[in-house]
């Protein structure tokens, strides 16, 4: 046995350049990564060993070609994640990896890695169902998989199961078995988005992940596993890298296949054609809705009609009422009238009466003032005063005549004469003051007597004033209570307006006519729902019958496909390889034709020409084909046959099921037709119900307003009544006051006469009174006074026998004065014998007069009342009269009015008549509505008759159309059913042309139209699926490079190089077909958003064709590595490479330094993958040896740098490479011999130990294992 030799893992120790020392001196004080492999009982070269590959630090595996030095390097990868299939090609008859390096179920590889909670194994095994499985175990090699209990079971030949189930009995803890690589790399490499690709197994992949994952906490990493199988292949750096890039970066872009459309040129002259149609179906179908509307008004306006006819029949019973009414008022006016002036003029003549009867007592009385003014002048009040004393003033002057004969007598007997003198006197003066006394007390009783009756008089005319001011009153608060109560009536209608029984009766009708309206309404908007919900499941019938249709016809043209290329296989094309196979080597499909690209075989541009027949090999290599089954393109003529046979089977079957969804779809979208013309029929009607309620509400408007305008005119005149009402009201009470204080006047004024009369005859009696008894006191005085001068004289006379002169002369003139006072007395007597005869016989009379004038002004002052009175009940009774009449008048008028006009437009509709009974209604609403239904029937009318003219001389233009054919069926039809052909050009025949113009949209252009939208609709998907996927791929691409020029650090100090750079671009600008394409895809989506289910347009139609014809020469494959172009850019000595290829890499001047540029970028991208440097990334790298020395110590310098190790292998490795390497291996006939310092001691015992896990299958042969 060869010495085994180790070296020390010191890094003083080891012979590396001071710059690799400084690099390592920055990496974290931790690393955790791959740090050993152990295959027991693997692949062929190691079948029956347990081998173990130190890989922490730097290590080189030699060996001779076939050594098994590849296979080593390829466990790299599979440490990560890569697929298994990459790892092991089967290309060239290989075994797959479970069979390659699993054979058996004690075929174990362990992967012994450093995490940050310390030692873990990651286990690759195949599982009894031949399948490649994993699993996790805690704990180093030493603590789990070499412990003595296993090592014996791993000696003993244990199958992976009993290791497991081994390792779980000593404690040992384990994941459970991981079934898919998947799982296997997002455990390993902690990555997040596999662990979440399936949300049911995201938290127990990411417990696992935290228990087993490589590195720490922190740690993410992705795609290392491609990364580290993409540096293996030293010869396809650059393709590979790219490849990488393309599968891991641009995993999430699916392209399409490039879209092939087939009879583009047809679809393209389709859509132009159904175009020019397109653009008057919108009319057109205005035309069928205004058709429809004009339909539904003719029909409604034949009942509005019948309606009318009937309620101007009932107006005209109304006006006939009216008239009637009319008549009566006028009759009833004039008998108020002729009462009236019977009233009037018998109250006249007692009013004439009664002026002359006052006047004839006024005039008396004037006549008898005058009078007692003539007497007055004449002073005969007072001379008859003097009458009355005339005896006195007689006895007076009798005495004044004695005394002056008295003084001028001469005196006799003085004594006895004397004496008899006084005595005479003294007894005539008593009998004359007796008889002035009387008179006094006469003149003092008659005084109190006529003081008595003027009192009485005034007592009684204050009573007569309070009872007929009470009177009156009283006659006037009756009429008074009947203007009081018309005023409250009046203001209670003002304050509780309401509207006449035939208003409410018209608006009960119009309310009812609008509830009606409402009612139908409803009951088409019902109508609508249901007819809607049925359109609606009619069109889902039809769309899901289409889709079946459309998945049939794909079947159909799917198996004609298949069909087409089994004819093609079956019937190769002559020069083509197929050809040439089946006629030179019948076994082909058994050989060749189990690893031949079918692309090749339908050629016929490669010349085929067999060489030597009877050769197992391809292209010099030998081929095991037992395990590889006979493809389809390889199959026998009689098997096409057969398979042609069941292809036409199906396609028969197919068209039979294409015809069946056909039928089914023309009969859906014939349902749907009908049920679409039912919407709009019902839609129609709607309309005309929603006008028929419009037209209700106005006229229930109308109705109300007129209402409302005829309440506030009724309330118009209510105001103007009742303010009249408060005017006689406050003249009334004006009348009323005035008329009782005429009366306080009148009797006021005959107060004032009678104080006047009373205060004339009191001072009459009063001066009588004073008078008398100032004749009494006079006469005292003068009796007195005679005495005393009888008694003065009789004593002179006695005295002196003399007469005093002054005595004498004053007796004469009393004398004299008293004789012609006498004299005019007895002169005036007649007159004041006529005077107070006057006074007796007229005078007397006056307070009669008065008080039967005052009588006669009361009668007078009532009948005038009256007849006012009479006049104003009269004037109000008129114009109420009046204003019935001229109301009745007015209603009249207004009736006729509306029934000459309902007339006039009833002429419009002579012939409409709904053929049912309707119920009067509103006479001017109804007439509103006809008039309003004859002008809207007219104006469709004409609208429809101008549509039907213009879409005819459309469809005219188009003479060898389809649509322009069915057209012409259509019009012949028509033609065909008119009983006389020439009414054909009439405006009728035109009305009825509508009903063809709907069949020839309803049933002939809508198949086309669907047809051709959805031909183009997919056509235009599959382009703008197509170009999405090119846009997502763009995007990718600039944001990939984008991230590998910002992440990778490419800066690694490599002398003569710099600005190394990884420039990803897409492709797909390059090519022709880029620009027409976005181009179309952008307008089509533009269009699409809302134009859904409308024809293309013109503009798109024709970009549509452009980017067909464009793709059909497009260059660009589907596959991802031909749309992206991936270049290495870098400066060598300040020269620009440009490195696109892998030919460029090995033509490249430099090729060391070249690859030590690409190298640069894969460490850059490792640290983009895996930016934690704390965990070590293991890196196979074959072949080292072809690098100078330099170029290695450089790229050792940068790798470690990164905290990245690498494992190579090379034949042999020579002394001036053994310095960059801490592990040296060399494999030779299945033996790992390790070059280094070692001790003996731990040389024996791993000898034996490795000796003992392998006797079982091997016990001639050593086995030498060291770590």
């Amino acid at each position: 046995m060869p010495p085994i030799c180790r070296i020390s893992h010191e890094v003083g120790r080891h012979n590396i350049e001071p710059q690799c020392m400084e690099n390592c001196m920055d990496l974290p004080t931790e690393s955790y990564g791959l740090e050993n492999i152990v295959l027991h009982h693997s692949f062929k070269k190691f079948a029956g060993r347990t081998v173990r590959i130190e890989c922490k630090d730097r290590t080189h595996v030699g060996g001779t070609n076939g050594a098994g030095k590849t296979s080593i390097l390829h466990l790299i990868p599979a440490f990560y994640g890569e697929e298994p299939d990459r790892i092991v090609s089967r290309a060239g008859g290989r075994d797959p990896f479970v069979e390659f390096y699993l054979k058996s179920l004690q075929s174990l590889i362990i992967f012994e890695y450093r995490r940050h909670t310390g030692l873990c194994c990651a286990v690759m095994y195949r599982h009894q169902s031949g399948k490649l499985c994993y699993r996790f175990v805690e704990g180093g090699l030493e603590d789990t998989f070499f412990r003595p209990d296993i090592k014996e079971a791993l000696g003993n030949g244990a199958t992976n199961d009993v290791i497991f189930e081994a390792l779980r009995e000593a404690g040992v803890q384990m994941s459970p078995m991981i079934g898919t690589i998947t799982d296997y790399r997002a455990i390993i490499q902690r990555n997040s988005k596999l662990i979440k690709r399936q949300p049911a197994e995201a938290r127990r992949l990411r417990a696992l992940a935290n228990d087993y994952g490589l590195g720490g906490p922190d740690t993410r990493m992705s795609h290392i596993d491609r990364l580290t199988h993409v540096v293996l292949n030293k010869n396809r750096l650059l393709s590979s890298f790219k490849s990488m890039i393309c599968e891991t970066m641009f995993d999430s872009i699916h392209i399409n296949k490039r879209p092939t459309i087939l009879h583009e040129r047809d679809l393209v002259n389709d859509i132009r054609s159904i175009k020019e149609f397109e653009r008057e179906e919108a009319a057109i179908r205005e035309c069928l809705v205004k058709d429809a509307e004009r339909k539904g008004i003719a029909e409604q306006a034949a009942r509005t009609a019948t309606q009318l006819r009937e309620t101007v029949a009932e107006q005209k019973e109304i006006r006939k009422e009216l008239l009637s009414q009319i008549d009566r008022l006028q009759t009833d006016l004039e008998t108020e009238e002729v009462a009236f002036n019977d009233k009037d003029s018998e109250l006249s003549r007692r009013e004439v009466d009664l002026g002359n009867e006052i006047r004839s007592l006024n005039e008396r009385l004037n006549r008898t003032f005058e009078q007692q003014d003539e007497y007055e002048r004449k002073g005969l009040p007072e001379l008859d005063q003097e009458l009355d004393n005339l005896n006195e003033y007689r006895q007076q002057f009798q005495n004044a005549k004695d005394d002056h004969e008295t003084l001028t007598g001469k005196v006799s007997a003085l004594e006895s004469d004397h004496i008899q003198k006084i005595d005479q006197i003294n007894q005539a003066f008593q009998q004359a003051q007796n008889e002035r006394t009387s008179r006094i007390t006469t003149a003092e009783r008659r005084l109190e007597n006529e003081k008595h009756l003027y009192e009485h008089g005034l007592t009684t005319l204050e009573s007569d004033q309070n009872k007929e001011v009470a009177s009156y009153r009283e006659e006037r608060h009756n009429k008074r209570r009947e203007l009081g109560e018309q005023e409250v009536r009046l203001e209670t209608q003002l304050a509780n307006p309401s509207f006449t029984p035939e208003e409410q009766r018209q608006i009960q009708e119009a309310e009812g006519l609008v509830a009606q309206r409402e009612d139908d309404l409803h009951a088409a908007a019902r109508q609508v729902t249901e007819a809607t919900n049925k359109r609606e499941q009619a069109r889902h019938d039809r769309n899901t019958a289409q889709t079946r249709l459309e998945d049939a016809e794909g079947s159909v043209n799917r198996l004609d496909g298949e069909f087409q290329a089994l004819q093609r296989q079956l019937t190769p094309e002559r020069d083509s390889w197929l050809a040439k196979l089946r006629e030179d080597d019948p076994r082909w499909g058994e050989t060749l034709g189990k690893v031949i690209n079918p692309d090749l075989l339908e050629r016929s541009d490669l010349s085929p020409e067999l060489i030597e027949a009877a050769s197992e090999t391809v292209m010099g290599w030998r081929l095991d084909y037992e395990s590889v089954p006979v493809p389809p393109l390889a199959a026998t003529e009689d098997q096409i046959r057969a398979r042609l046979e069941e292809k036409d089977a199906q396609c028969q079957q197919a068209q039979r099921v294409y015809k069946e969804a056909e039928t089914a779809a023309q009969k859906s979208n014939t349902i749907f037709q009908d049920r679409a013309r039912e919407v709009e029929q019902i839609e129609s009607r709607q309309t005309l119900h929603e006008r028929q309620l419009e037209n209700a509400k106005t006229a229930l408007t109308s109705v109300r307003n007129a209402a409302s305008q005829a309440q506030n005119e009724r309330l118009t005149a209510i105001e103007r009544e009742l303010r009249a009402i408060k005017e006689r009201l406050v003249a009334f009470d004006q009348e009323t006051r005035n008329t009782a204080k005429h009366i306080e006047d009148r009797y006021a004024k005959l107060r004032m006469e009678r104080k006047g009369q009373w205060a004339t005859k009191e001072a009459e009696l009063t001066e009588a009174i004073g008078k008398a008894r100032e004749l009494a006191a006079q006469a005292t005085e003068e009796h007195e006074h005679r005495i005393k001068t009888l008694n003065e004289a009789h004593a002179s006379r006695l005295k002196d026998e003399g007469v005093n002169p002054e005595e004498v002369r004053r007796a004469r003139e009393k004398k004299d004065a008293l004789e012609k006072k006498i004299q005019k007395i007895e002169q005036a007597q007649t007159e004041i014998h006529e005077y107070r005869s006057w006074r007796t016989r007229e005078w007397a009379k006056v307070e009669t007069w008065q008080a039967e004038c005052a009588g006669y002004e009361r009668q007078l002052e009532d009948v005038q009342r009256k007849r006012r009175g009479l006049k104003n009940d009269y004037e109000q009774t008129k114009k109420s009269f009046t204003g019935k009449i001229s109301e009745c008048k007015k209603r009249v008028a207004g009736i006729q009015q509306a029934i000459e006009e309902a007339e006039t437009i009833l002429l419009k509709f002579q012939d409409a008549d709904s053929g049912t009974r309707e119920l009067p209604g509103n006479l001017k609403a109804l007439t509103d509505q006809l008039r309003e239904a004859y002008r809207d029937l007219e104006k469709l009318r004409e609208m429809v008759i101008k549509a039907v003219r213009k879409a005819t001389s459309v469809l005219n233009k188009y003479e060898n159309t389809q649509v322009y054919q069915a057209w012409r069926k259509l019009q012949e039809y028509r033609v065909s059913q008119l009983p006389n052909v020439g009414d054909r050009y009439g405006d009728d025949f035109e009305l009825s042309q509508t009903e063809s113009l709907r069949l020839l949209l309803e049933q002939d252009l809508p198949q086309l139209r669907a047809a051709l939208i959805t031909q183009f609709t997919n056509a235009a998907g599959e382009l703008r699926d197509y170009f999405g996927g090119l846009q997502q791929l763009v995007r990718e691409v600039k944001q990939a490079s984008n991230q590998l020029q910002r992440a990778i650090n490419t800066d690694q100090q490599i002398e003569s190089i710099s600005d190394i750079e990884v420039v990803l671009k897409p492709r797909i600008y390059e090519d022709d077909s880029w620009a027409p394409l976005k181009n179309f895809v952008e307008s089509w989506e533009n269009w699409q958003l809302s134009h859904r289910t409308d024809i293309p347009s013109d503009e798109l139609v024709s970009d549509f064709h452009q980017v067909v014809n464009t793709l059909r020469s497009a260059r660009i494959r589907d596959d991802m590595e031909s749309m992206v172009d991936m270049r290495l850019q870098l400066r060598e000595n300040e020269r620009l490479v440009i490195i696109r290829n892998d030919n460029d890499f090995l033509n490249a001047s430099s090729t060391g330094l070249t690859y030590l540029a690409i190298m640069a970028v894969f460490i850059g991208m490792t640290r983009y993958l895996a930016p934690d440097l704390s965990t070590r990334i293991t890196w196979p790298i074959d072949e080292l040896g072809t690098l100078s020395a330099n170029n290695i110590s450089r790229l050792a310098s940068m790798l470690e740098k990164q905290n990245v190790t690498m494992i190579s292998a090379c034949p042999k490795l020579d002394h001036g490479l053994r310095k960059f390497f801490e592990n040296k291996v060399s494999i030779k006939d299945g033996r790992v011999n390790i070059f280094g310092q070692h001790n003996a001691a731990q040389d024996t015992g791993n000898n034996k130990r490795f000796a003992q896990v392998a006797r079982q299958r091997q016990e001639t042969e050593d086995q030498t294992h060291a770590e």
